[in-house]
């Protein structure tokens, strides 16, 4: 029973590769970014065990010739308490409007971790433009967004 809140968390094993470089979690769909719109990304990992090799939660556009050059977020995991939860986040401006995969954790080496609570906001569409919350202020006082809950920020 690993959770950080409700019912339930996401265990994923990662066992040793086959015929990949890496194994990762992601969204199934991709997320439409807007050209210059900020956004939040959070999660909040659990490892069991120190970690084979750190990988990383990030933000990755579609295969394609007219893809965007580079991804969002990067966030190495290297540094991550092990038994406890760990919130990760990052925050940032899209650079193009293209199809993004949301990537939870990948990795070149066998792992096990749990997810919890995962949020991605644009904050542009939430706040309006010039008035997005900053990393420091999301990461301090919102633990998690059901959905439903309201965000005040003034």
């Amino acid at each position: 029973d690993i959770k950080h809140s409700g019912n339930y968390s996401y265990k994923f094993i990662v066992e040793v590769p086959i015929d990949t470089d890496y194994y990762h979690v992601r969204y199934i769909s991709p997320f439409n970014l807007i050209k210059d719109h900020i956004y939040y990304a959070a999660e909040f990992v659990y490892i069991p065990n120190q970690l084979v090799s750190p990988g990383e939660f990030d933000m990755y556009p579609l295969n394609g010739d007219d893809r965007p050059k580079g991804e969002h977020g990067n966030v190495t995991l290297d540094s991550l308490k092990i038994k406890e939860w760990n919130k990760i986040s990052f925050h940032f401006q899209s650079i193009a409007s293209y199809n993004y995969y949301f990537r939870l954790f990948y990795t070149p080496a066998q792992n096990t971790i749990y997810f919890d609570d995962i949020m991605f906001i644009d904050l542009t569409e939430v706040f309006g433009s010039e008035n997005e919350p900053s990393k420091e202020y999301l990461d301090k006082y919102l633990k998690y967004f059901d959905g439903t809950s309201t965000i005040v920020y003034n």
